[in-house]
């Protein structure tokens, strides 16, 4: 469900603003979406955010913008018999924890360096 009080774009990723959201007429959302040339084009989408054709994708339709994906890596591991993960933002932080668990008594890796993604909750 489209949410105008957030940031919106296109659902083809194109930047959108929005000068209104209640203009009479069957299309109450007007604003602008930025072109391939860089340039704004005035447009307007019904009241759910549709780009003319209801109940029909299209890919200047309204979105939210999603969420950023924050990427890192995890090492899985298991210390005293119990199986444990832990995630860096870097791969070579995670590359020195893995060395430094390997000095450990009763510590193994199962698995290191895996690359991971992360999104934002809603």
């Amino acid at each position: 469900m489209l949410d105008l009080s957030k940031p919106v774009q296109t659902r083809d990723g194109h930047e959108v603003r929005i000068y209104e959201t209640n203009a009479p007429g069957v299309y109450p959302i007007q604003g602008a979406i930025v072109t391939s040339d860089e340039e704004w084009k005035i447009t307007e989408w019904g009241k759910y955010g549709e780009y003319y054709e209801y109940g029909k994708s299209h890919d200047l339709d309204l979105v939210n913008v999603p969420k950023p994906v924050r990427c890192g890596y995890m090492n899985v591991y298991t210390l005293n018999g119990r199986e444990n993960f832990t995630v860096h933002s870097a791969e070579l932080e995670t590359e020195l924890f893995a060395s430094w668990l390997a000095h450990l008594k009763d510590a193994a890796m199962v698995r290191h360096c895996i690359p991971v993604e992360v999104r934002e909750e809603e």
